[in-house]
């Protein structure tokens, strides 16, 4: 009976100290205090679906999940993951830096400087953090402070990455020269950098090299197909260069890929401007620029019910009365054809008016001519549409039912001439 009681003091005496041990524990290391409560507040409470009690008090668990969701684009919940991995680790210098380039990505560049800052703090050896806390003060246009921190970065890790948004915020500050040194070095220490190739044409544009400007853009076109930056870039120098027809189609494939690209936009609308009645645009139709007559291009005719052939032969006709009457000069199917043709425009799904529209604009036109051909019992329907290509409005129409087919080839010419009164 008397060891019982001894074993049992004993063992108050035990749990005694080791909380005396804890609490004084707690009171040196701070930080081991709030490690220690965090944990406790995740082991009260229910566990996440599939993960296990140790997972729940890893901060590297949470840091790699928040990670995973940062590559995936949802910066929302990547930053819930970070945040806790930090709690767990406060001294988690990695977990600082990478919810700092998620809030980077998700345009909350103050938040990111701020983790930027404590991930340096915690290691002023950091050289990506360094570089991404440069790359939030340049979106923020904290130009002079980027320049210090990418400095500093290259400085303990001279890797492509920082050298070319080094090289990005010299352009912003139209600084060329050196923004196309840092583009050279970014690309020689990684060949195969699109975004690098981008940036890098964009100022031999801005210098006036066009040569250069194109030998780079197409490079990043080669490399990035889908590279909206490049194409913009491209028809700038394009338009630059005097040949609209293939700035438009830069344009056009930008905004393809990039719906909202407010530049690009502007850049359209104005070579839209530009083309207005100047069809020496299109350098494939410089001998016919000098006659003061508008250009005009008939597209092909929506056909129904009538064969392919004889479809092609009314619109040529057509196309021949219009030639008669003198009042523009005709862009014929084989004219138009080889024009696209070199612009390497696939014109067989250009269909609807819209499309034509921009296809006419391509081309150069002032005016272009759509319209349908059918056949419904025994009678055949004309159709025709003067629409002028900068504004997209009708300017006339005109059309005819015709009893036969050899009315319908007789009467083309007065559907031709109804359509271009003026």
């Amino acid at each position: 009976m008397v060891g019982s009681k001894k074993i049992a003091v004993l063992l108050s005496l035990s749990i005694y100290l080791l909380i005396v041990i804890s609490c004084v524990t707690m009171a040196i290391d701070p930080v081991a205090a709030e490690k220690e409560e965090t944990a406790k507040e995740l082991s009260n409470s229910p566990l996440v679906e599939g993960e296990s009690e140790k997972e729940q008090t890893d901060a590297e668990y949470y840091a790699e999940l928040g990670e995973s969701l940062r590559l995936e684009g949802e910066y929302e919940k990547a930053v819930v993951e970070f945040t806790r991995a930090i709690k767990l680790d406060p001294a988690y210098d990695w977990a600082f830096a990478h919810r700092g380039e998620t809030n980077r990505q998700n345009k909350e560049y103050e938040q990111a400087i701020a983790d930027f800052d404590k991930a340096i703090e915690l290691d002023p050896d950091y050289a990506w953090a360094f570089a991404s806390r440069g790359d939030s003060h340049r979106l923020l246009k904290n130009y002079d402070q980027a320049i210090d921190d990418f400095n500093k970065a290259l400085e303990l890790d001279p890797y492509s990455w920082a050298y070319a948004h080094r090289g990005e915020t010299y352009r912003q500050r139209s600084e060329y020269e050196q923004a196309i040194s840092d583009f050279t070095l970014a690309i020689e220490d990684k060949e195969n950098y699109p975004w690098a190739y981008g940036r890098r044409g964009e100022c031999y544009r801005m210098i006036g090299d066009y040569e250069q400007a194109m030998v780079d853009l197409e490079r990043a076109i080669e490399l990035d197909p889908e590279n909206d930056y490049a194409y913009a870039s491209r028809g700038q120098t394009y338009r630059q260069m005097g040949d609209f027809r293939k700035a438009l189609v830069d344009f056009n494939k930008a905004l393809e890929l990039e719906p909202d690209y407010a530049w690009v936009i502007e850049m359209r609308d104005e070579l839209y401007k530009e083309m207005e009645g100047k069809p020496e645009a299109s350098p494939k139709l410089t001998e016919k620029s000098r006659s003061e007559l508008p250009l005009l291009s008939v597209m092909d005719f929506v056909i129904e019910n009538v064969s392919e052939s004889e479809g092609k032969l009314i619109v040529d006709l057509l196309s021949s009365a219009l030639i008669k009457v003198k009042k523009y000069r005709i862009l014929d199917r084989s004219q138009r054809d080889n024009l696209l043709k070199e612009l390497e425009f696939s014109y067989s799904d250009c269909t609807d008016e819209s499309c034509q529209l921009e296809l006419g604009r391509l081309l150069a036109a002032d005016k272009i001519v759509v319209g349908s051909l059918g056949k419904i019992g025994n009678r055949y329907i004309l159709n025709a549409k003067l629409l002028n290509v900068v504004t997209g409005e009708a300017v006339s129409s005109a059309y005819e039912i015709f009893r036969s087919i050899e009315e319908l080839v007789d009467g083309s010419e007065a559907v031709a001439r109804e359509l271009i009164e003026e």
